[in-house]
C-alpha cells in the first residue's frame, strides 16, 4: 500500500526544502514546524544518516472543516511533508 507521494528533484537539498515551503503557503498550508531528523539522530545516538527534514503544516481551512465532521481527526493533523536527500 502506498502511503504518500513522491517527486525526485534536480534541487539542492536546502532549495527543495525552500520550494517546498513555499508550494505549501502558496495552496493555503501554514507552516507549523520544520523537524531536522538527521540532527535529532546524530544527537540521540550518534548515528550520521542523509539530510531528512519534515515538514508539518496545516490548511486552516480544511481543518477547520474537518474538525466540524470529525473532532478527532486532530491525531492526523498537521500534515506532514518531507524532503529528504
Amino acid at each position: 500500500m502506498k502511503y504518500y507521494f513522491s517527486k525526485q528533484v534536480e534541487y539542492s537539498f536546502e532549495e527543495a526544502l525552500e520550494r517546498t515551503i513555499k508550494i505549501l503557503d502558496a495552496s493555503g498550508f501554514v507552516l507549523i514546524n520544520t523537524i531536522d531528523l538527521r540532527e535529532k539522530i546524530k544527537n540521540a545516538l550518534d548515528k550520521d544518516i542523509p539530510r531528512y527534514t519534515i515538514v508539518q503544516a496545516c490548511n486552516p481551512n480544511l481543518a477547520s472543516r474537518i474538525i466540524n465532521i470529525e473532532p478527532r481527526v486532530g491525531v492526523l493533523l498537521p500534515c506532514n511533508g518531507l524532503v529528504r536527500e
